[in-house]
């Protein structure tokens, strides 16, 4: 028994797995005892649902669980049975019932371990066999209770509707064991363990860079993402770069045959050119394709100017280039193709080099501080940032953390900055480390709410799967709760929203933002809500001269230049709009409707000038603004 815990205390990570399962070993064991001593056992269900991505080692932990239960004498064998749909469910009517049999019987006296359990209960399945498998499954559960233990393994959510499928599901299975993705550092683990296993040895700057690629691998991971799985397949393209590298060399030594160089990682560039397009391909979902493919092709084109790059590169930059069809997240164009900038331009010689730069912190804190106006915000923020810092230098000293909320509300009218600094702050908490990629999704009511029953969960889950490692921005949340909503669903938004951001609470952060008043009243509707958001950021409105700032920095943009006279005309325009200021005042957006119907109306007057000089074209006179004035 000692030596099978040890060797699932070996496996890299998975710390609260082999929390759970010797919370299941402590129980068996005391339970035993009970019995030794004539007292009543409490009824226990050993069956369990390992939940998870693939390759986070659910297989390998219950082959050990079958030792181990052997070893307490809850199953006579121990042995460990793996299947699949194809395993059980036959083709036509009656053969699911022997086939399922069968392999239970094969199972008895061990572990019986289902992958992809759910795929017996597909949606909309009709007269599919499956059910039949499962029901046969259950009778058995039940008249071999005492000698055979099932675990049905999958991902996370289609588990959760396998089991809601059929109550005698639910009521079997209640040890849910959720196995976590490895973590960057945990992939450089499992690397070097694989080597050490294999007889190989790596240069310390071999180690470095592998470092760098399971970061770049982890940082760009999506639903493809294999964990352990990721990291052999890794392993084996480094084992044959090194085998044609060594084939070049007339002699070789022994330490040449078990050495692992930088340059046996070079060439491995599949893996995180996937991962780019991965990213890019999320880029779309509020921006004009035609918009991101053209600043794609604009940077790369400055990239290629300085001779950076081999063919080989520039051919997977344009395969990237012409894959950019569909579906992004909002400002993920500069983050994907500055990243890939980054490894292009460090292509000197065939093959990627993964050296990226840190992010610049003190850049995107003067990026927030050249804001226009907002300076309690850019205060808050400033405190917030602070307070991440001094929690991090307390956590390397060994002292505890202070508990810290960074779920935000931000209030304020339209057009006060909210969703700019809310871009500006995920890149910075990814520089703090604070978030694993510092990506912005921006959603509404619209997005979150379904039109049927259960069509909201799915939708809200999906929106938070995309945000996972950056900043969840929900513009007026408050419309998920709206006063006299009877069966309203967006309060199965809030819910599901609720549980995520306790689930998910180390790498993902949510901010709400609306009206003041209405936020107010938002936070107030669910006491879940009350505990999670208590940092409150108020964006005020402009005053005229931040108005004006606004205006001649647009221009400023543009290369257009204002005379003295317009100036004077367009501070007038802002004193007077701001005297007369409406209750729902745009702010920015004022200015900015203003300067667009300036330059229309320069337009018109240019129009009717034959011989337009450069000075003309890029001079707002002050009649372009009144004339923009007056159609307001």
């Amino acid at each position: 028994m000692e030596k099978l815990l040890k060797e699932l205390n070996g496996l890299t990570g998975l710390r609260r797995v082999k929390d759970e399962v010797t919370a299941l070993i402590n129980t068996v064991t005391i339970n035993k005892e009970r019995a030794e001593k004539g007292l009543k056992q409490p009824p226990v269900s050993l069956h369990l649902v390992f939940s998870g991505n693939p390759g986070t080692g659910k297989t390998t932990v219950a082959r050990i669980l079958g030792k181990i239960y052997r070893g307490l004498g809850v199953v006579s064998k121990g042995h460990v049975i793996e299947t699949d749909r194809a395993g059980l469910v036959g083709q036509y009517i009656g053969e699911t019932a022997l086939k399922t049999s069968a392999v239970i019987q094969k199972a008895l006296g061990g572990v019986l371990f289902i992958d992809e359990a759910y795929s017996l209960t597909p949606e909309e399945a009709g007269m599919d066999f499956g059910r039949e498998a499962v029901e046969t499954l259950l009778k058995a559960m039940e008249d071999h209770r005492d000698d055979l233990i099932v675990i049905a393994a999958g991902y996370p959510d289609l588990m959760k509707k396998f089991l809601k499928s059929n109550p005698g599901l639910r009521s079997r299975f209640n040890t849910f064991i959720n196995f976590d993705d490895y973590k960057p550092g945990e992939l450089l683990k499992i690397f070097l363990s694989l080597c050490k296993k294999n007889n190989y040895t790596l240069e310390p700057a071999a180690v470095d860079t592998a470092e760098k690629i399971f970061e770049t691998i982890y940082a760009h991971k999506d639903d493809s993402y294999a964990n352990a799985r990721t990291v052999r397949n890794f392993f084996e393209k480094a084992i044959k770069r090194q085998a044609g590298r060594l084939a070049k060399k007339t002699e070789r030594t022994g330490s040449d045959l078990k050495t692992l160089t930088e340059e046996d990682f070079q060439g491995i560039k599949e893996t995180v050119y996937v991962r780019l397009k991965a990213a890019a391909d999320k880029l779309l979902e509020e921006l004009d394709a035609d918009e991101v493919i053209a600043l794609l092709h604009e940077r790369l084109e400055e990239v290629k100017g300085e001779k950076l790059l081999d063919q080989e590169s520039k051919k997977l930059a344009d395969e990237l280039l012409d894959e950019l069809g569909a579906g992004a997240d909002r400002d993920a164009p500069v983050e994907a193709l500055e990243t890939l900038i980054k490894e292009l331009k460090n292509d000197k010689a065939p093959g990627w080099q993964f050296k990226e730069k840190p992010v610049d912190e003190d850049k995107l804190l003067k990026e927030l501080n050249a804001l226009t106006g907002l300076r309690r915000v850019k205060n808050e923020v400033t405190m917030l940032i602070n307070t991440v810092k001094i929690n991090k230098k307390r956590g390397k000293k060994g002292l505890k953390q202070s508990p810290l909320s960074l779920h935000m509300v931000f209030s304020g009218n339209p057009g006060t900055g909210k969703t700019t600094v809310a871009r500006i702050l995920a890149k910075i908490y990814r520089a703090l480390g604070v978030l694993s990629k510092g990506h912005f999704v921006e959603v509404d009511r619209a997005g979150l709410v379904g039109e049927y029953i259960g069509h909201t969960a799915v939708k809200t889950t999906e929106v938070i799967n995309k945000a996972l490692g950056g900043i969840l921005f929900i513009d007026e949340a408050y419309s998920l709760t709206p006063d006299n909503a009877g069966n309203d669903f967006g309060q199965e938004a809030v819910d599901t929203l609720l549980k995520a951001m306790e689930d998910h609470r180390d790498d993902f952060i949510v901010i709400a933002a609306g009206y003041p008043e209405l936020m107010e009243k938002f936070v107030k509707s669910n006491p879940g809500l009350e505990s999670r958001f208590n940092t409150f950021i108020h964006f005020d409105d402009y005053d005229a001269k931040e108005m004006f700032d606004i205006f001649t920095s647009l221009c400023g943009k543009y290369n257009y230049s204002t005379t003295a006279e317009a100036d004077k005309a367009l501070r007038e325009y802002f004193d007077k709009m701001l005297t007369n200021k409406k209750e729902r005042f745009a702010n920015a957006r004022e200015a900015r409707n203003l300067f667009e119907t300036t330059l229309k109306k320069q337009a018109n007057r240019l129009a009717l000038d034959n011989d337009i000089t450069d000075e003309e074209l890029l001079e707002i006179l002050p009649e372009d603004i009144f004339a923009a004035a007056n159609q307001k």
